[in-house]
């Protein structure tokens, strides 16, 4: 099929032909999730627009390179593409194609976290489908608007917005967009914390995404549904399952989420005391998110790889890696990554018996903690502190110590943090 399209520009004899037939090949190898050769048949065609001065033909695969670069989470091209397709589309007074372009950048913002530019830019786009009386794409916008009110922890509204654009996806029939509201609506009771529910829709949703080819929301259903099989305890199963999601993002060449799962596999099989596997999936995942040249995926794998390596007593390579992860954080200002560093370089430093150097990071743990206010921090940080004090025979400010992190755990609910605790306390009580 593809060679007979890419026959038929030949046969038209122009370029505009040509041009059009280019954008038909790359709409197939977007269906077959083969994303780097349509990226390459639209630039193939926006040099033929280009150099028939074609604004429309320009505009369109500007609009559609958008499209792809976004799938493909690059977001500040995907915003250029957006951008510079709009300017061509209100040149040329192409209200849908403008509407098209709005909603993109919406979607681009979204993801950036810029949420009041995001929604200007959605609800425009709305407001101009609505106008050309396009329910497809109205129901596009209100799922959009539904997935920024998710990240703004705006649930009833998000509930609100997302039965909306259901409603109109069952009224048009759209088996895809029907999926994704379920999706979302998922992705909020996941959110509220009614896991059983939103396991159940997930599944709903993963299989109507198969039955209808497409993949992207398969596997973000299966990753999705491993986190919820996590915090019931079913370690075997979140990984069994995490595992097919990874296999899906690899096969439709998902970069970014591919090392998300490695990540979380990594994390999940040193859960189960596998270390050297749990080393070898996290030590892929960092070299995945350095090429993506995203550092904080990077310095998230390097902190629980260097948690691991100092449950393995290797001592010296755990705090080679604490330190690489500690300066990604303060690179990228994430004040609650480089305190939980800090906080394991100084259990490392601890168990090496290095209590001077094991104070001073322990310190600017808690100091970090408390400037963003994270108590689960501070109560480490304090537990941190009193196991160092106990370990220099300063039994009495040791105690003290363990006292205020068993008081701060119970206050926040962490049942696992007051345990450990307490059991420390115990065993000083009883001298051992």
């Amino acid at each position: 099929m593809s060679w007979e399209i890419f026959g038929a520009g030949k046969e038209m004899g122009n370029e505009n032909g040509q041009s059009q037939c280019l954008q038909s090949l790359a709409e197939l190898c977007l269906r077959e999730s083969k994303y780097s050769e349509a990226e390459v048949k639209i630039h193939q065609a926006l040099v033929i627009y280009g150099s028939t001065n074609n604004t429309l033909g320009i505009a369109q695969c500007q609009r559609r390179l958008g499209e792809l670069l976004f799938s493909s989470d690059r977001y500040p091209e995907a915003r250029e593409s957006f951008e510079n397709a709009l300017q061509k589309f209100e040149k040329i007074n192409d209200q849908f194609g403008s509407a098209q372009c709005l909603r993109g950048l919406g979607e681009v913002l979204r993801v950036e976290d810029k949420y009041a530019d995001a929604r200007e830019m959605l609800e425009k786009a709305y407001v101009e489908f609505k106008t050309l009386g396009n329910m497809f794409w109205q129901a596009q916008c209100l799922k959009s608007l539904a997935d920024l009110l998710l990240r703004e922890d705006k649930y009833k509204e998000a509930s609100t917005t997302i039965e909306e654009a259901e409603g109109q996806f069952r009224q048009i029939r759209n088996a895809l967009g029907l999926a994704e509201c379920h999706q979302t609506q998922a992705e909020l009771l996941q959110l509220e914390d009614k896991y059983l529910t939103a396991k159940e829709l997930f599944t709903v949703a993963c299989k109507e995404f198969k039955k209808i080819g497409a993949p992207l929301g398969e596997a973000k259903c299966l990753k999705s549904i491993s986190e919820i099989l996590l915090v019931e305890d079913d370690v075997t199963g979140a990984r069994r399952t995490l595992e097919q999601a990874q296999e899906l993002f690899n096969k439709i060449e998902k970069p970014f989420y591919s090392a998300q799962c490695l990540q979380g596999l990594g994390e999940l099989l040193s859960t189960e005391e596998n270390y050297p596997e749990a080393e070898a999936k996290l030590k892929e995942a960092a070299e995945e998110f350095v090429r993506l040249d995203n550092q904080i995926g990077e310095a998230q794998c390097l902190k629980t790889l260097g948690n691991i390596l100092q449950l393995e007593d290797k001592y010296s390579e755990a705090s080679e890696v604490l330190e690489r992860a500690f300066v990604l954080f303060d690179d990228i200002e994430d004040t609650l990554g480089e305190a939980q560093c800090l906080r394991s370089l100084a259990e490392v430093l601890r168990l090496q018996s290095r209590y001077a150097e094991a104070h001073e990071k322990v310190q600017r743990s808690h100091e970090a903690s408390s400037r963003i206010g994270d108590s689960l921090g501070i109560a480490q940080s304090l537990q941190v502190l009193g196991d160092i004090l106990r370990m220099e025979g300063r039994t009495t400010e040791a105690f003290g110590k363990l006292q205020e992190a068993l008081d701060l755990f119970d206050s926040i609910g962490d049942a696992v943090g007051a345990e450990q605790v307490e059991e420390t306390l115990q065993a000083m009580k009883e001298g051992i």
